[in-house]
């Protein structure tokens, strides 16, 4: 049997040079998309706190008396049951595609969602609905220009 020693000096350093040279090869820097990340995932949970921002539109007051009546109890739009709240979250924190430098969020209740996002008119059991616009992902100014620092930190290596 062989035993051997390796003494490992300079590990940040050879892992700086992997990190810049899979950037190099592929276009995505890890470090960077995962601060990225972060960014929107803390801006979104914010936003479903502070119940939008700008503040989402009230429900209807008919929904609202069927809300209370089927739930017994009154919750902001958009955070009844959690689901949107969760697999947005989730779908943040999920690997990226990389597609022309577009995160594609991968949401379960994919209708749901963009029914809010972008507003809706639904017709269901012969009865019209409107579903005003929510937004629910909407990156702030601030954040915005966070985003833009972490790229340019990025750029330059």
């Amino acid at each position: 049997m062989i035993l051997a020693r390796v003494e490992w000096t300079g590990a940040k350093e050879a892992i700086e040079r992997l990190r810049k040279r899979q950037f190099k090869l592929t276009g995505k820097d890890p470090v960077m998309y995962g601060k990225i990340q972060q960014v929107i995932y803390k801006s979104t949970s914010v936003n479903f706190a502070s119940k939008g921002r700008p503040q989402w539109v009230a429900r209807s007051p008919s929904y609202e008396a069927w809300a209370m009546k089927k739930y017994g109890t009154f919750w902001p739009p958009l955070l009844m049951t959690g689901k949107l709240l969760d697999t947005t979250l989730k779908s943040i924190q999920a690997p990226w595609e990389h597609a022309n430098n577009v995160h594609r969020l991968n949401i379960k209740s994919i209708w749901y969602g963009t029914s809010h996002q972008y507003g809706a008119t639904i017709n269901l059991k012969g009865r019209t609905y409107k579903i005003p616009k929510r937004k629910y992902i909407v990156i702030q100014a601030s954040e915005n220009r966070k985003i833009k620092d972490i790229i340019k930190q990025a750029m330059k290596g």
